[in-house]
Protein backbone atom coordinates (compact mmCIF):
# COMPACT_ATOMS: atom_id res chain seq x y z
CA UNK A 1 0.00 0.00 0.00
CA UNK A 2 1.15 3.44 -0.70
CA UNK A 3 1.27 6.18 1.81
CA UNK A 4 2.80 9.04 -0.36
CA UNK A 5 2.84 9.52 -4.10
CA UNK A 6 5.15 11.88 -4.88
CA UNK A 7 4.61 13.59 -8.56
CA UNK A 8 7.61 15.80 -10.33
CA UNK A 9 6.66 17.87 -13.39
CA UNK A 10 9.64 18.68 -16.17
CA UNK A 11 9.48 20.50 -19.14
CA UNK A 12 12.28 22.81 -19.69
CA UNK A 13 14.61 21.72 -16.46
CA UNK A 14 17.30 19.99 -18.27
CA UNK A 15 19.94 19.01 -15.42
CA UNK A 16 18.26 21.39 -13.16
CA UNK A 17 15.84 18.52 -12.65
CA UNK A 18 18.67 16.62 -10.66
CA UNK A 19 18.24 19.26 -7.67
CA UNK A 20 14.42 18.86 -7.84
CA UNK A 21 14.73 15.22 -8.05
CA UNK A 22 16.90 14.72 -5.03
CA UNK A 23 15.44 17.30 -3.05
CA UNK A 24 12.09 14.69 -2.56
CA UNK A 25 14.44 11.83 -2.82
CA UNK A 26 16.08 13.28 0.56
CA UNK A 27 12.51 13.96 2.02
CA UNK A 28 10.89 11.02 0.73
CA UNK A 29 13.76 8.76 2.70
CA UNK A 30 13.00 10.71 5.92
CA UNK A 31 9.00 9.52 5.64
CA UNK A 32 10.62 6.28 4.78
CA UNK A 33 12.82 6.11 8.22
CA UNK A 34 9.50 7.02 9.20
CA UNK A 35 7.40 4.02 8.35
CA UNK A 36 6.18 5.52 5.31
CA UNK A 37 5.91 3.91 1.89
CA UNK A 38 6.76 6.33 -1.01
CA UNK A 39 6.52 6.40 -4.70
CA UNK A 40 8.76 8.44 -6.81
CA UNK A 41 7.35 9.35 -10.15
CA UNK A 42 8.67 12.15 -12.62
CA UNK A 43 6.30 13.12 -15.98
CA UNK A 44 8.52 14.97 -18.64
CA UNK A 45 5.14 16.70 -20.12
CA UNK A 46 6.61 17.98 -23.58
CA UNK A 47 9.56 17.88 -22.60
CA UNK A 48 12.75 19.39 -24.92
CA UNK A 49 15.29 17.57 -26.16
CA UNK A 50 18.01 18.08 -23.69
CA UNK A 51 15.58 17.55 -20.61
CA UNK A 52 14.94 14.16 -22.16
CA UNK A 53 18.61 13.36 -23.13
CA UNK A 54 19.38 14.23 -19.10
CA UNK A 55 15.92 11.87 -17.36
CA UNK A 56 16.96 9.35 -19.70
CA UNK A 57 21.03 8.87 -18.84
CA UNK A 58 20.15 9.86 -14.80
CA UNK A 59 17.01 8.91 -14.03
CA UNK A 60 17.03 5.56 -12.12
CA UNK A 61 15.25 3.51 -9.82
CA UNK A 62 13.44 4.08 -7.88
CA UNK A 63 11.78 6.53 -9.99
CA UNK A 64 8.86 5.68 -12.52
CA UNK A 65 9.15 7.89 -15.48
CA UNK A 66 5.53 8.64 -17.41
CA UNK A 67 6.32 10.31 -20.61
CA UNK A 68 4.21 12.64 -22.57
CA UNK A 69 5.75 13.97 -25.38
CA UNK A 70 2.72 16.67 -26.61
CA UNK A 71 0.58 17.17 -23.31
CA UNK A 72 -0.28 20.41 -21.90
CA UNK A 73 0.32 21.36 -18.26
CA UNK A 74 -3.79 19.99 -17.64
CA UNK A 75 -2.94 17.26 -19.07
CA UNK A 76 0.15 16.11 -17.24
CA UNK A 77 -1.68 16.95 -14.04
CA UNK A 78 -4.76 15.02 -14.63
CA UNK A 79 -2.33 11.80 -15.99
CA UNK A 80 -0.74 12.12 -12.33
CA UNK A 81 -4.06 12.43 -11.04
CA UNK A 82 -5.40 9.53 -12.29
CA UNK A 83 -1.99 7.16 -11.58
CA UNK A 84 -1.66 8.65 -7.55
CA UNK A 85 -2.75 5.46 -5.39
CA UNK A 86 -1.45 7.17 -2.02
CA UNK A 87 -3.35 8.63 0.53
CA UNK A 88 -1.12 11.94 0.59
CA UNK A 89 0.08 13.16 -2.72
CA UNK A 90 2.98 15.51 -3.45
CA UNK A 91 2.91 17.30 -6.73
CA UNK A 92 6.17 19.40 -7.53
CA UNK A 93 7.55 21.32 -10.72
CA UNK A 94 10.72 20.56 -11.72
CA UNK A 95 12.50 23.64 -10.84
CA UNK A 96 11.62 24.11 -7.43
CA UNK A 97 13.16 21.95 -4.50
CA UNK A 98 11.10 20.69 -1.33
CA UNK A 99 12.81 21.05 2.34
CA UNK A 100 14.05 17.71 3.72
CA UNK A 101 11.09 17.34 6.68
CA UNK A 102 8.26 18.30 3.84
CA UNK A 103 6.71 15.17 3.76
CA UNK A 104 6.72 14.11 7.11
CA UNK A 105 5.00 17.76 7.98
CA UNK A 106 2.09 17.33 5.45
CA UNK A 107 1.55 13.82 5.49
CA UNK A 108 -0.77 13.81 8.69
CA UNK A 109 -2.51 17.18 7.96
CA UNK A 110 -3.86 15.64 4.77
CA UNK A 111 -4.54 12.28 6.39
CA UNK A 112 -7.12 14.40 8.83
CA UNK A 113 -8.86 16.81 6.43
CA UNK A 114 -9.49 17.58 3.08
CA UNK A 115 -6.77 20.42 2.75
CA UNK A 116 -4.55 21.65 0.25
CA UNK A 117 -1.12 22.05 2.24
CA UNK A 118 1.66 24.37 0.33
CA UNK A 119 4.83 25.85 2.54
CA UNK A 120 4.86 28.74 4.15
CA UNK A 121 8.01 30.19 2.82
CA UNK A 122 8.69 30.69 -0.89
CA UNK A 123 11.85 31.39 -1.69
CA UNK A 124 12.60 32.36 -5.33
CA UNK A 125 16.33 32.82 -6.51
CA UNK A 126 18.43 33.28 -9.74
CA UNK A 127 21.77 32.74 -10.86
CA UNK A 128 22.73 35.91 -9.01
CA UNK A 129 20.86 36.74 -5.44
CA UNK A 130 22.58 40.35 -5.06
CA UNK A 131 20.61 41.76 -8.26
CA UNK A 132 17.39 43.62 -7.66
CA UNK A 133 15.32 40.28 -9.26
CA UNK A 134 17.55 38.00 -8.09
CA UNK A 135 16.28 36.61 -5.02
CA UNK A 136 13.28 36.95 -3.15
CA UNK A 137 11.47 34.99 -0.35
CA UNK A 138 7.56 35.42 -0.08
CA UNK A 139 5.98 34.57 3.12
CA UNK A 140 1.93 32.70 3.31
CA UNK A 141 -0.39 33.64 5.86
CA UNK A 142 -1.71 30.50 7.74
CA UNK A 143 -5.33 31.26 6.62
CA UNK A 144 -6.85 32.51 3.40
CA UNK A 145 -10.28 33.90 2.52
CA UNK A 146 -10.10 31.82 -0.49
CA UNK A 147 -13.55 32.84 -1.90
CA UNK A 148 -11.83 36.31 -2.35
CA UNK A 149 -8.46 35.90 -3.00
CA UNK A 150 -8.67 33.19 -5.72
CA UNK A 151 -11.29 35.24 -7.76
CA UNK A 152 -8.88 38.20 -8.06
CA UNK A 153 -5.38 36.96 -8.79
CA UNK A 154 -3.55 33.46 -7.51
CA UNK A 155 -1.03 33.74 -4.97
CA UNK A 156 -0.74 30.25 -4.20
CA UNK A 157 2.88 28.15 -4.76
CA UNK A 158 2.27 25.55 -7.67
CA UNK A 159 3.76 22.61 -5.10
CA UNK A 160 1.40 21.55 -2.50
CA UNK A 161 0.53 18.04 -0.43
CA UNK A 162 -2.85 17.27 -0.35
CA UNK A 163 -5.14 13.74 -0.05
CA UNK A 164 -5.97 11.51 -2.77
CA UNK A 165 -9.70 11.73 -2.91
CA UNK A 166 -8.76 15.77 -3.18
CA UNK A 167 -6.61 15.34 -6.22
CA UNK A 168 -9.35 12.64 -7.34
CA UNK A 169 -12.66 14.51 -7.50
CA UNK A 170 -10.93 17.61 -8.65
CA UNK A 171 -9.55 17.54 -12.56
CA UNK A 172 -7.68 20.10 -13.56
CA UNK A 173 -9.52 22.00 -16.45
CA UNK A 174 -8.39 22.52 -19.87
CA UNK A 175 -6.61 25.83 -21.22
CA UNK A 176 -9.59 28.10 -22.62
CA UNK A 177 -8.03 31.27 -23.73
CA UNK A 178 -11.74 32.45 -25.03
CA UNK A 179 -12.64 32.06 -21.21
CA UNK A 180 -9.33 33.18 -19.86
CA UNK A 181 -8.92 29.88 -18.45
CA UNK A 182 -4.70 30.24 -19.21
CA UNK A 183 -3.60 29.23 -16.02
CA UNK A 184 -4.96 26.02 -15.01
CA UNK A 185 -3.06 25.58 -11.71
CA UNK A 186 -5.51 28.72 -11.03
CA UNK A 187 -8.49 27.55 -11.95
CA UNK A 188 -7.71 24.26 -10.14
CA UNK A 189 -7.28 26.08 -7.08
CA UNK A 190 -10.67 27.49 -7.18
CA UNK A 191 -12.35 24.62 -8.11
CA UNK A 192 -10.92 22.55 -5.04
CA UNK A 193 -11.85 25.33 -2.60
CA UNK A 194 -14.32 24.38 -0.66
CA UNK A 195 -14.62 26.66 1.94
CA UNK A 196 -12.28 29.20 4.03
CA UNK A 197 -10.10 26.27 4.86
CA UNK A 198 -9.00 24.17 1.87
CA UNK A 199 -5.51 25.86 1.39
CA UNK A 200 -3.01 25.70 3.66
CA UNK A 201 0.20 26.33 4.88
CA UNK A 202 2.58 23.95 6.79
CA UNK A 203 4.39 26.13 9.63
CA UNK A 204 8.22 26.23 9.01
CA UNK A 205 8.66 24.69 5.85
CA UNK A 206 9.89 26.07 2.66
CA UNK A 207 10.26 25.50 -1.08
CA UNK A 208 13.04 26.77 -3.26
CA UNK A 209 12.36 27.69 -6.98
CA UNK A 210 15.46 28.60 -9.25
CA UNK A 211 14.85 30.76 -12.22
CA UNK A 212 16.63 31.08 -15.14
CA UNK A 213 16.01 33.08 -18.35
CA UNK A 214 17.58 30.14 -20.62
CA UNK A 215 14.77 27.64 -19.44
CA UNK A 216 12.10 30.43 -19.82
CA UNK A 217 11.20 31.12 -16.22
CA UNK A 218 12.81 34.52 -15.47
CA UNK A 219 11.58 36.86 -17.75
CA UNK A 220 13.08 40.17 -16.87
CA UNK A 221 11.52 39.55 -13.59
CA UNK A 222 10.94 36.73 -10.80
CA UNK A 223 7.84 34.51 -11.43
CA UNK A 224 6.09 35.67 -8.27
CA UNK A 225 2.81 33.61 -7.48
CA UNK A 226 1.16 36.86 -7.13
CA UNK A 227 0.69 39.84 -4.54
CA UNK A 228 2.31 38.64 -1.06
CA UNK A 229 0.72 38.43 1.98
CA UNK A 230 3.48 39.34 3.17
CA UNK A 231 5.96 41.57 2.79
CA UNK A 232 8.88 40.30 1.07
CA UNK A 233 12.32 39.17 3.65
Amino acid sequence: MIDIDCFVFARRERNWLGSSLYSVERSAALAIGDGHNVRLTLILWNADPATKCWASERVMSPWIVIGLPASTLAEARNVARQQARGRAVLFLDGTDMIGESWLIDTVDMVSQRSFVVRPEALVTFGADPFLPDGFECILQHSHTREDIILRRQNPLPSGFVTSRDVIQSVPWPDEDRDRAWGDVDWWWNCLAATGDDTHRIARNTAHFRRVDDKIGVLRGQLMRPGPVYRPPI
